[in-house]
């Protein structure tokens, strides 16, 4: 998103406003930290004090994770402090909130205070909320079920092969697009919770003209259940080599028209009224 913006920004181009939800005081002093990696645990440096997360997560695939994370905060702390410079007006988006009193299509439909506070509540400690990211983020992927033949729906609900979303990833913005009675729903990450806390969430979400399928179709983002109540006409995922075919397939066994893109694709066209 960085980059967009500054593209924009080098055109002269009026940015009206960035949508995104502000990290805490806490988390933009974590950003300043330096990090020094060791076999046995992930020491965080802080400018003023020492911050250690004891780690048993001792495999690289654990510490490149933890990386990641730190990374993003990283990013997120430049992006917003770009915005800032620029004097870009922010908006913290949630349930409810519309584009602009001219756009009043496009709607927010989560997640609402409510949800993001409890999430993410006063006083939650933060090497908790990195560890439990961490842990999340590094845990194996399930593919099989069991040599048992059954359908995509089936796999899909099966309890055993479900995980735990990070907050952050259930914190994701939910937007709707109403074009002609027609509904367009796009999310980043947003998970089977995220969708439920959506209030009259049955009904919002019903009968979709176009999803944008969450976190690269991974089974933990959505269930049998929601998918029926949603019946996309249309769907679309990125990000082929993480997706879990039986999202996939059990959107398709709903009838819906499911686009797979590559990460090379940052382009993806939809009709209205075909």
């Amino acid at each position: 998103m960085l980059e967009i913006i500054k593209h924009y920004v080098k055109k002269k181009a009026t940015i009206g406003e960035v949508w995104l939800h502000r990290p805490t005081n806490e988390f933009k002093s974590l950003v300043k930290e330096s990090i020094d990696y060791k076999s046995d645990m992930l020491e965080v440096v802080p400018t003023y004090n020492r911050f250690v997360i004891e780690s048993y997560f001792t495999g690289q695939n654990q510490l490149k994770e933890a990386k990641l994370i730190i990374e993003s905060l990283n990013q997120l702390d430049e992006l917003v402090t770009y915005i800032d410079s620029k004097h870009i007006p922010i908006k913290e988006p949630f349930a409810g909130d519309k584009y602009s009193p001219d756009w009043l299509e496009i709607e927010v439909f989560g997640p609402s205070v409510g949800y993001f506070n409890h999430l993410f509540p006063r006083g939650i400690i933060l090497k908790d909320l990195i560890t439990e990211e961490i842990e999340l983020s590094s845990s194996c992927k399930i593919k099989s079920a069991n040599g048992i033949l059954i359908s995509d729906c089936e796999i899909l609900d099966s309890n055993s092969h479900k995980k735990k979303v990070t907050k952050t990833n259930g914190a994701s913005i939910i937007i709707n697009i109403n074009v002609n009675g027609d509904n367009l729903l796009f999310t980043g990450d947003a998970d089977i919770k995220s969708f439920k806390a959506i209030e009259n969430y049955q009904e919002k979400l019903s009968n979709l003209y176009f999803l944008k399928i969450p976190h690269h179709a991974s089974r933990n983002n959505l269930s049998t259940e929601l998918i029926n109540i949603m019946r996309p006409k249309y769907a679309a995922v990125s990000g082929d080599k993480y997706i879990d075919d039986e999202v996939v397939g059990c959107l398709r066994a709903h009838g819906s028209k499911v686009s797979i893109l590559d990460n090379s694709e940052s382009d993806y066209s939809i009709s209205i009224g075909e």
